[in-house]
């Protein structure tokens, strides 16, 4: 028999481990990542290129004002508007969201034109010379001439005159056209500096995120950021629907957490009153709660081998329960009721049990070689939770065991360690040949939309939203990278060029406004080659219906001037940086590049198709 001294330290030494992982288990914070549902390689890597371009970071806040009437009222629209520049202000605020687009710079048509006026050498193509010969002829200057004499002289004129002056042909018309190929994947038009849908009734905000959204941690912090800016920032009458990455996120790990709340005590409350009635007195409750204090050592274990404790990792508790406590219920059931001492019952159950330890682990080992991160989780903490449940099973289940009865008879022994008959090894053969016989016919899921626990409420936001904004559900992406800027535009000019050859509509590109050196270098030479056969023809021309009109002789000299000076120099940085930032800066992307010559910043280029 056991001797309290050896019962104390058993629970002692067991008991002290627990507490002392505990306490680690308790400041571990659980992390929900959904790239680790992905296998690791090219998956996984164009994913997380992805989220560094911001497409998976990226939050979309629709502000609405709703009304049954066709249209918003003069008073409705400015108390949306303010909504839109009050929240937008205060999201910039927050170092999480460190890009955030709400509104066109004040006064961007008058400074559109100076930034983009100077680039027209580089950004006319072929097509647009097509214009610009029937600008230059005779009848084209005066027809040009007229119309701008008649803009002067209406109450738009006052800040037309530069752009009239330097631009008497209306020649930058070509640059603005280059700005439809920028169009986003929504349907918005600018309203007061502010970008609307169709029927003015809702503005869009969106921004992108310092920390990635598939992580539930920096989901929630994302989340009180935007609250705090909406609860501020809100108008009487206007809601705010947030799209995106962020709300399927925080859904998920609800729902996840939800499960781990409600099943874990459901299946153990299950199997705690099944063993009860079976065993039919309280050691039952011992021998299912016995399993469960190797949970708290596994989940160190667990965090400390894979740096992360995964709430879906966890759930994969709920079936670790069963195996767990079969240990513990075979160890009580054999010290419990069958013949013998107790050191020969546990010396005969050392290969039984080790063998079933082995089998039960081997099959998790298996998952160690799986490429997706979520299963590797999940088999480290199934291998050290049943590992360690063995080990405390194997110490404490003798503590509590009833002394072992000696009345059975040899006979009754036998009977109980004698083979199965044919009939159940017959059934068993069928299964097995049955389920062999189906494995041709198994077919595999691909669509991770499966493994999204949406709720009806968000599916509901997700439809209104692409109703309101006419957004593609699907969108194809294709990424030019290059190390630094000019490289990176060659390779996306080449994507441009193929799409456009195969008549490929709705695709949004960077390309017209900002090509990469090698088309540079060639439209150059056309725009020296064009103003070279036409120059003299147009500045005559305008010398001489501007005088019909009443233009001041010199008028047009900057003109002149434009189309004589080398303009060869194109600075694509500075274009990034100017008026038409908002449009570009979701397309174009630095990355640090440690390796690259000069310590150079790896840069992609996007451009998207989007797909109906």
């Amino acid at each position: 028999m056991m001797s309290r001294s050896s019962i104390l330290l058993r629970w002692t030494l067991v008991l002290l481990v627990v507490l002392g992982s505990s306490y680690f288990a308790a400041n571990i914070e659980v992390k929900e990542d959904a790239l680790d549902l992905l296998p690791d390689g090219v998956a996984t890597s164009d994913l997380e290129l992805i989220r560094q371009l911001g497409m998976i970071n990226r939050v979309y806040i629709s502000l609405t004002i709703e009304t049954a009437a066709p249209e918003i009222t003069d008073a409705e629209w400015q108390r949306l508007r303010q909504s839109v520049l009050a929240t937008g202000s205060r999201l910039q605020e927050s170092p999480l969201l460190p890009t955030v687009v709400y509104r066109l710079p004040a006064g961007i048509e008058q400074s559109l034109f100076q930034e983009l006026w100077p680039l027209l050498p580089v950004i006319a193509d072929e097509e647009d010379y097509r214009t610009f010969n029937d600008a230059v002829s005779d009848e084209g200057v005066r027809l040009r001439l007229k119309r701008a004499f008649q803009l002067l002289n209406s109450p738009a004129g006052i800040g037309l005159k530069e752009r009239i002056v330097n631009d008497p042909l209306g020649l930058s018309l070509v640059t603005f056209d280059k700005l439809k190929q920028l169009r986003g994947e929504f349907a918005v038009t600018i309203k007061d500096g502010v970008f609307t849908s169709d029927n003015r009734k809702s503005c869009l905000i969106w921004a992108d995120c310092s920390k990635p959204l598939t992580d539930s941690q920096h989901a929630f912090l994302v989340q009180e950021v935007l609250d705090q800016a909406l609860d501020q920032g809100l108008r009487q009458g206007v809601t705010a629907e947030v799209i995106g990455t962020l709300p399927h996120t925080l859904a998920n790990i609800t729902t996840v957490k939800k499960d781990l709340r409600l099943l874990l005590p459901l299946a153990t409350l299950s199997l705690l009153c099944f063993l009860v009635y079976s065993f039919r007195n309280a050691r039952g409750v011992l021998v299912v709660g016995i399993p469960f204090l190797a949970a708290p050592p596994a989940i160190v274990l667990q965090n400390l081998i894979c740096g992360k404790v995964s709430g879906l990792a966890l759930g994969f508790g709920i079936v670790l329960t069963g195996l767990a406590v079969d240990f513990a219920v075979h160890l009580y059931m054999a010290l419990s009721r069958e013949p013998g001492d107790r050191e020969t019952i546990l010396h005969n159950l050392k290969r039984p049990i080790l063998l079933a330890w082995c089998t039960t682990t081997s099959v998790f080992a298996i998952l160690l070689l799986s490429s997706v991160p979520s299963h590797r989780q999940m088999a480290v903490l199934a291998i050290a939770g049943i590992s360690l449940a063995v080990a405390v099973s194997w110490l404490l289940v003798p503590t509590i065991s009833g002394r072992p009865s000696n009345s059975r008879t040899a006979d009754e022994t036998t009977t109980l360690t004698s083979s199965p008959g044919r009939l159940p090894i017959m059934l068993w053969i069928f299964l097995i040949a049955a389920g062999a016989a189906c494995w041709p016919w198994l077919e595999f899921n691909g669509d991770m939309r499966v493994l999204d626990a949406t709720t009806e409420q968000l599916k509901s936001v997700d439809s209104k939203f692409h109703k309101t904004w006419r957004g593609s559900v699907d969108q194809a992406l294709l990424l030019s990278r290059g190390t630094g800027l000019d490289e990176a535009l060659d390779v996306n000019d080449q994507v441009f060029a193929y799409l456009s050859r195969q008549d490929v509509e709705h695709f949004q590109s960077v390309a017209p406004i900002l090509p990469g050196p090698t088309i540079r270098e060639q439209r150059f030479t056309d725009w020296q080659t064009f103003w070279s056969r036409n120059r003299d023809n147009v500045a005559a021309g305008l010398n001489r219906h501007g005088r019909d009109l009443g233009f001041r002789a010199g008028s047009f000299q900057p003109f002149l001037d434009f189309i004589s000076t080398d303009n060869s120099s194109f600075d694509a940085g500075a274009v990034l940086q100017g008026s038409i930032y908002p449009l570009l800066a979701s397309m174009v992307r630095f990355l640090p590049d440690p390796s690259g010559p000069n310590n150079s910043d790896r840069v992609i280029v996007m451009t998207l198709s989007l797909i109906h």
